[in-house]
């Protein structure tokens, strides 16, 4: 299944990232090249579920979960599987160009920051601070940063 920015809501999260689309099924095995994805002989509604019952001797490591459509976007890959266990490709489908604006200031809470720019009246929330760069800290940012490459 082929998925663009607009039908990124029919994605169960997490969703996990594929090094290409070589993948098949046999039996109600899914496999990717020669390794396990998904059994779903096994019961249960997610990926995880089944994976933890199978007794399939070679498995494909999911290391890295992506935990909303923000994570699909940025990831190189365009193949994953997400948590029910469906396989897609993501397509991107518009190019934006980026607007930058200089950083006012930066405000640390517990979970997330706010980040202040000049000629924007609220702020920007990110999961963690911007990065320092060579000790000076950020000084400009992104106002289109989740919407890059859609």
């Amino acid at each position: 299944m082929v998925l663009t920015f607009n039908s990124l809501d029919k994605i169960a999260y997490p969703a996990y990232p594929l090094p290409d689309s070589n993948w098949s099924t046999h039996d109600g095995l899914v496999f990717l090249g020669t390794e396990l994805l998904d059994d779903r002989n096994m019961p249960g509604d997610t990926l995880g579920i089944r994976r933890i019952q199978t007794t399939y001797p070679s498995m494909f490591r999911l290391t890295k979960g992506v935990m909303g459509p923000v994570g699909i976007l940025k990831q190189s890959t365009r193949c994953f599987i997400d948590s029910n266990g469906a396989l897609f490709i993501y397509e991107k489908t518009k190019m934006l160009n980026l607007k930058y604006l200089k950083i006012d200031r930066v405000v640390q809470k517990d979970v997330a920051s706010l980040v202040y720019v000049k000629g924007h009246r609220n702020p920007f929330t990110v999961p963690r601070p911007p990065e320092p760069r060579n000790g000076m800290g950020r000084s400009f940012a992104s106002s289109q940063s989740t919407v890059d490459a859609l």
